[in-house]
């Protein structure tokens, strides 16, 4: 059994079946009866993707810590050619 869930706005449709959100496109089987019983059915619009949060930041130990590596590699590069 499958239930309507979202009309896409390229006429393809998501419907939960099983307890998963199931996307059906014009070359499934599914399509006609979904596209059946979406006539005249007003569905909400899909919901936007959720955003991912930031990546965590670095403290400001590991900024020096990255910070003195660096220099050491600069100090064993030695001194610069003219």
């Amino acid at each position: 059994m499958w239930t309507l869930k979202h009309r896409r706005p390229d006429g393809t449709f998501v419907i939960e079946y099983n307890g998963l959100p199931y996307h059906v496109i014009q070359a499934d089987p599914l399509f006609t009866e979904v596209a059946a019983a979406a006539e005249g059915v007003e569905l909400p619009p899909e919901p936007a993707p959720p955003i991912p949060p930031p990546p965590p930041q670095p403290t400001r130990a590991e900024l020096l810590a990255r910070l003195n590596e660096i220099a050491a590699q600069i100090e064993a590069l030695g001194p610069e050619s003219p």
